[in-house]
């Protein structure tokens, strides 16, 4: 499933609007529509605003967003298909007009015509329902760059992390597992030249506590559910989490630690 869809099924955001960013061969003739108004027309994507889900219209040109908001006001598909969902302020930019991913899928359809396609606007791509080695050769012979890409495609990530704070004092460490740790949060941007997919876990995103040699340390008995929890994260965007620690910081003498998130460590004292 690709990672805006699993956005929407896995947040608020499921429960005020329904898919925003896939477009099957029928809605193609309403995205053309506005894109030849709007040139720098590029689809929508999902965010959140004030912790709330919401969809927002993305554009290669973000000036614009004005006469995107016209165009779509008037046009009676858009206006039903708009009323469905919760709508933020602000545009997203992206690099890739609809106009181009129509092209894509179109010819696609040409060469293919029982084809299974949904244009993606969220990530800026044409998924084709195929296996991936099916799909690269079928890129390749179209000429399609990147834009066309299997079902299961998925942008490679390239996040940086920060956690805080670097000095925590044992009495202040609580005995739930989720809360234990005062302020605590870790705070991640993406540095990638496209939007990815961030996976949470019960919620946000957990730390680990090794030591300066890089040893484990005890863990808490903590059990979260099993769910996928995705955030789609644009380019440059940075979102701060209230985060908790797997490791039990109260089986731990004071001195020097590192929290760490994926591969990276970050010093912190823990003192009396």
């Amino acid at each position: 499933m690709p990672l805006a869809a699993l956005f929407l099924a896995s947040s608020a955001a499921a429960q005020t609007f329904g898919p925003a960013t896939f477009y099957a061969p029928a809605d193609w003739p309403a995205l053309e529509r506005i894109a030849q108004q709007v040139p720098a027309f590029s689809g929508f994507t999902v965010s959140e605003q004030q912790g709330k889900g919401v969809v927002l219209p993305t554009l290669t040109d973000p000036k614009q967003e004005t006469a995107l908001r016209a165009a779509l006001n008037a046009d009676p598909y858009w206006q039903k298909r708009l009323a469905g969902w919760n709508m933020g302020q602000g545009v997203i930019r992206m690099k890739t007009p609809v106009s181009r991913l129509l092209d894509v899928a179109r010819r696609v359809k040409q060469e293919r015509p029982n084809a299974t396609l949904r244009i993606d606007t969220a990530f800026g791509k044409v998924r084709l329902n195929a296996p991936a080695a099916y799909t690269r050769e079928l890129a390749a012979k179209l000429r399609t760059g990147d834009l066309l890409v299997d079902n299961s495609w998925k942008p490679l990530p390239k996040f940086s992390y920060d956690v805080q704070p670097r000095q925590v004092s044992l009495k202040f460490v609580g005995d739930d597992p989720r809360h234990a740790i005062p302020d605590l949060r870790v705070t991640v941007k993406n540095l990638g030249d496209g939007p990815a997919g961030l996976a949470l876990y019960c919620g946000t995103l957990p730390v680990h506590v090794i030591t300066e040699k890089g040893e484990a340390t005890p863990p808490v008995n903590l059990f979260c559910p099993d769910i996928l929890d995705v955030r789609l994260l644009q380019v440059g965007e940075t979102r701060t989490f209230s985060s908790f620690s797997f490791s039990n910081l109260k089986k731990l003498r004071p001195g020097r630690y590192a929290w760490l998130v994926g591969k990276e460590k970050f010093p912190f004292v823990l003192t009396k």
